[in-house]
């Protein structure tokens, strides 16, 4: 336990009493200060820029061509796909989708390697499904809100993203795809969706940062693009 404070006369206990007043008074002011200044500073900041390994991982393909019907059954709501070798469940697929550990029958089949392109199909398809719910409720609420707080929501968004990617980095590990296990395969694919996430908050926070129409025209037209399962969403 802590011990009171002695003072030597009952003038200097007044005078460290109003002083711990002012102090306290004091703190919602500083609290206001420091939103203020980083709203400022987030008011200021340039637009991430993509470079190396993230660049790259945002562009690489997720889904290839034969499965892309896959894709579509999830991107449009469907919760089970029968394949000749295969039932895609979405109780299933859900479960691949973050950071480890991956719990499903899926990652025991064997061998793997020959039915983890409608897997990850699948998984795209989920995953696309569930950002583009999340981008309009987003979008909603920066059309309704103030610049200040769609600032600090696509960049809280970005530093989110950005965690997620580097806990997978380390999850996956080193070493060549060639020997990639079940479970790195699915690392794999949710480091190439959330830095294709990444992708897409970098280019809303520079869109915002012309102008809240240019941001929700950018974003109407990727998820435009995304429904339509054009070539590059692939």
């Amino acid at each position: 336990m802590g011990r009171k404070a002695k003072y030597l006369t009952l003038e200097d206990r007044k005078k460290a009493r109003s002083a711990q007043r002012i102090a306290l008074s004091q703190r919602p002011h500083k609290a206001m200060r420091q939103a203020q200044n980083r709203r400022q500073y987030l008011r200021v900041k340039p637009p991430p820029i993509l470079t190396g390994s993230l660049r790259r991982h945002s562009e690489s393909r997720i889904t290839w061509s034969e499965w892309i019907t896959v894709h579509a059954r999830f991107l449009q709501g469907d919760d089970e796909v029968s394949l000749d070798k295969i039932q895609l469940q979405e109780s299933d697929i859900r479960a691949l989708v973050g950071t480890p550990s991956h719990h499903t029958s899926l990652t025991s089949l064997r061998p793997f390697d020959d039915v983890w392109g409608p897997v990850s199909a699948a998984m795209h398809g989920y995953l696309s499904r569930l950002y583009i719910q999340e981008a309009e409720e987003r979008a909603d609420r920066i059309k309704r809100g103030t610049p200040a707080t769609a600032r600090e929501e696509l960049w809280s968004l970005f530093s989110r993203l950005s965690s997620q990617r580097k806990a997978l980095m380390g999850a996956l590990g080193s070493g060549p795809m060639n020997r990639y296990t079940p479970e790195q395969w699915i690392i794999y694919a949710n480091l190439l969706w959330i830095s294709r996430s990444i992708k897409f908050a970098a280019e809303d926070l520079g869109a915002f940062t012309i102008s809240a129409d240019e941001y929700l025209r950018t974003c109407s037209e990727r998820l435009w693009r995304m429904g339509q399962i054009t070539d590059e969403m692939l």
